[in-house]
């Protein structure tokens, strides 16, 4: 969501309680879904409305989620294409997140659409492990000049980051104190039919190890 406005942008910004806490979605099988198969109901700018809506302690294990985003709205707004995604999963802000042994597969209907398989925009402490993320956006006839603009990618991490690593701005003598990573990729298989198999920006410890990414 990109403007709104005085009245319901206040409204909105203090009556809604952004965080979710402590969700599990295990073993279920997402299709034919419109929209993303997992997702936030909204991407708001932050610049114009300063809203993160933001999951902590999420669990996504186990799920088949194929065949959704059959229903892509229209063209992504100029000022969002840097802040939302669409995806088989699609998550604006998450803290603990887990998503391991799912297969996310032939989400959205052309390669023509921003499509990602994962699309986190800000995370912490996620692991992204043991996945089939597979020809999500998937190829037709059309032309890649045709490709509408927005983010594509089998993983998209648009930004991870650990608390800690802020102190880094104040003069701590440390940066990081757990040893955790701000992200763990492994042992996944990404094929992407257009974009990037992986994208990520990360301040803090990364581990991308034994993956499997083509594009």
């Amino acid at each position: 969501m990109d403007v709104l406005s005085p009245k319901p942008q206040q409204i909105l910004q203090q009556n809604l309680d952004s965080f979710l806490y402590a969700i599990r979605i295990e073993e279920n099988e997402i299709r034919n879904m419109g929209a993303n198969g997992v997702g936030m109901i909204a991407f708001f700018n932050l610049q114009t409305i300063g809203l993160l809506l933001t999951v902590e302690d999420l669990t996504i294990y186990r799920n088949l989620i194929e065949n959704c985003l059959l229903q892509m709205p229209g063209e992504i707004p100029e000022r969002m294409r840097s802040q939302m995604g669409y995806g088989g999963i699609s998550l604006a802000g998450a803290d603990n997140l887990n998503v391991r042994e799912n297969r996310i597969q032939n989400n959205g209907r052309s390669h023509t659409e921003p499509v990602c398989g994962v699309f986190v925009l800000f995370g912490e402490n996620v692991d992204i492990s043991d996945n089939h993320i597979v020809v999500n956006g998937p190829r037709t006839s059309a032309i890649i000049g045709d490709a509408h603009p927005g983010q594509r990618a089998g993983i998209y991490v648009g930004m991870t980051l650990k608390k800690l690593a802020l102190e880094l701005f104040e003069g701590a003598e440390s940066l990081f104190l757990d040893g955790i990573p701000a992200i763990k990729i492994h042992d996944n298989v990404v094929v992407q039919p257009l974009g990037q198999a992986l994208y990520l920006l990360a301040l803090g410890p990364v581990s991308v190890v034994g993956n499997h990414l083509t594009t």
